[in-house]
């Protein structure tokens, strides 16, 4: 169980470990002597070989060999899993996925395992960004079995709120809907108070009016973070959007949220600061432990007398006792999702959610949650969606990366055709995918 021997207080202080080099190097003292945990992302520690098998890379190593040194707990947050997407699509990844999972709790032992309200999924097309699903019986249930899943292999699981630039609904309805999800023993919220910030600013609704309506009593966690503006000219509108890009000071409205919000939650068990790797720099250091002591004093100060209700035991339940949806309902599920992705890679994604719309192939709850979406917050997704898969190209592929500092323009033009035209699949790297289509299309630099 997460112990606050550094905090002094009931309540644990964390930091999330990046993947990161210089990261680790500038921060190897406030790592080891301002926290009381350590928070990662799985899929940062992986790499997948010839085999498609997913093995660890250095920093796993890296971060075990901490884990040993220090005894600190670890808890895991990922971001691959997509909850909120349908399981048999992508089965095969799943799997691999989850057996790797197996085989860091046995290394690792991680205290709980959240992923985000989202999918990043759809179709079995990895969008990397979670986007958002509609809030329907059919999706509360796919998410409740995804959690299941995930319940096998850790038993204290959870989602975290997420950010996303366009809604299927409105705002302040999507408690009520992470409510239902919530309804099983061993489940849980993490709440990211920069994800609520964001959203408020973006969509338009009162930050502390959405977190009186959450389930509360559920939240195991809180992140904080910063974050900054897009570029306004990203959108046609010229409008720009707070991003949830995690590079940046936690805000003042955050820790106002943060001061409020604590002493509501009776089974919290860690606030955990966040930051992107590639981010921090030597002038950053002293701001971020900084960051942690200011989150320490703030739970310090919280309401340490009250009662706090015992933590209910995780019950597995067998799979075969949590609801599916009917196979009518999959097969509207499957169609949304193709079309929403294809949406997200096409040159109009606006036009694409027009087409979702009115897809008679669709009932009238998925056509609806395709209506009244945000303009440029589908447009700022697509955009993000491919900037990723761009990120990760030049990242994997040392002849993507070459052509690219050759020559940027006439490379960024191919990625763009690429984009379109190969979808980016689950398990699936791009990099022999790039080349097989350079090579199909005769595309060169």
């Amino acid at each position: 169980m997460l112990r606050s021997g550094n905090t002094g207080n009931g309540v644990p202080v964390g930091l999330m470990l990046a993947p990161d080099a210089v990261f680790l190097d500038l921060l190897h003292d406030v790592i080891r002597g301002e926290i009381d945990y350590c928070e990662v992302t799985p899929e940062t520690l992986w790499l997948e070989n010839n085999s498609g098998a997913l093995a660890p890379n250095g920093f796993h190593r890296e971060f075990l060999a901490l884990q040993k040194s220090t005894g600190m707990p670890f808890v895991a947050h990922s971001v691959g899993y997509s909850l909120g997407s349908l399981v048999d699509d992508d089965a095969p990844f799943r799997e691999r996925w989850l057996e790797r999972m197996r085989r860091d709790q046995a290394l690792f032992g991680f205290e709980w395992l959240t992923d985000h309200l989202g999918a990043t999924s759809l179709a079995a097309q990895h969008m990397a960004l979670p986007l958002p699903t509609p809030m329907t019986p059919s999706h509360v249930a796919i998410a409740k079995r995804n959690l299941h899943r995930l319940q096998q292999v850790v038993p204290q699981v959870g989602f975290e709120n997420s950010v996303f630039y366009y809604m299927h609904g409105k705002p302040l309805e999507e408690p009520a809907f992470m409510r239902e999800i919530l309804s099983s023993p061993g489940f849980h919220l993490l709440l990211d108070l920069h994800n609520v910030y964001t959203m408020s600013k973006n969509v338009g609704f009162d930050a502390k009016e959405y977190i009186r309506r959450l389930p509360l009593e559920r939240v195991i966690e809180i992140h904080i973070a910063g974050g900054q503006e897009s570029d306004p000219s990203w959108l046609p509108s010229g409008a720009a959007m707070r991003l949830d890009s995690h590079d940046n000071e936690v805000p003042e409205a955050v820790w106002e949220l943060l001061e409020a919000v604590a002493p509501a939650c009776p089974n919290l068990r860690g606030v955990t600061l966040e930051r992107m790797e590639g981010t921090v720099t030597a002038r950053d250091v002293a701001p971020i432990r900084d960051e942690l002591r200011r989150a320490k004093r703030i739970l310090k100060n919280r309401d340490a007398a009250a009662p706090r209700p015992v933590s209910e035991r995780a019950v597995c339940a067998p799979l075969d006792e949590v609801r599916m949806p009917s196979v009518e309902e999959r097969t509207q599920i499957r169609v949304w999702e193709t079309l929403v992705a294809e949406a997200m890679r096409s040159d109009d994604p606006v036009a694409g959610f027009s087409e979702v719309a009115s897809d008679a192939k669709l009932c009238d709850a998925l056509r609806d949650a395709a209506r009244d979406v945000s303009a440029d917050g589908v447009r700022l997704s697509a955009l993000l969606v491919a900037r990723l898969r761009f990120e990760r190209l030049i990242q994997g592929s040392p002849e993507a990366a070459q052509w690219y500092d050759e020559d940027a323009l006439h490379f960024t033009r191919a990625f763009r055709a690429f984009h379109r035209q190969e979808p980016p699949r689950t398990g699936v790297s791009d990099a022999e995918r790039f080349r097989a289509w350079r090579q199909a299309s005769a595309t060169s630099p």
